[in-house]
């Protein structure tokens, strides 16, 4: 896969993420408990009717990292992990191709353990879609043995002119 396809693909994932993310609207969600097993952190692929990557982007990942439960029915991650998964489709990527980590609190040390994880498993852009992730992101796409993969963080105010981008939806028009 070339330079250029896999900046493409970037890009219209990011924006179809953040499209969704626009769209959605918060709703319930469970009762705001963590308790210590969800703290367990665990690396998921998501699971879809396409069973195997195909093509030029058959070994593309891309990492997840989520504040509550990718299972979540409604909600902040709800409406992240639903635009993720549509951008995935759309790029004509197998879900099995996103990897997850979710319920991790907005510790540096808990996030930058998600990241090395992810990084470990070969993720191109790993997203993460919390406010509090911003530092360990941050500190993570200074690293020079992450200079490949991109850091997309939800809300913040962070980056840097090769490989550490924010989004955030226009409010306004989910209202």
């Amino acid at each position: 896969m070339n330079q250029r396809t896999i900046k493409k693909s970037v890009i219209a994932l990011l924006l179809i993420a953040a499209m969704v993310f626009t769209f959605a609207a918060c709703g319930k969600s469970d009762n705001g408990t963590t308790t210590a097993a969800d703290q367990n952190q665990t690396t998921t692929a998501a699971q879809d009717e396409t069973t195997e990557p195909q093509g030029d982007n058959a070994d593309f990942k891309v990492g997840a990292i989520y504040i509550n439960s990718q299972n979540d029915t409604a909600g902040y991650t709800f409406a992240h992990h639903s635009g993720i998964s549509k951008a995935i489709s759309e790029l004509g990527l197998s879900t099995s191709q996103l990897l997850i980590i979710d319920n991790v609190a907005e510790d540096d040390t808990a996030v930058s353990n998600a990241i090395d994880t992810l990084a470990g498993q070969g993720c191109k852009i790993i997203f993460g879609i919390s406010f509090g992730y911003i530092n360990a992101f941050e500190e993570a796409a200074n690293k020079e043995e992450y200079a490949d993969i991109i850091f997309s963080h939800a809300t913040g105010y962070k980056s840097n002119e090769t490989n550490f981008n924010n989004y955030f939806g226009r409010i306004y028009q989910a209202r």
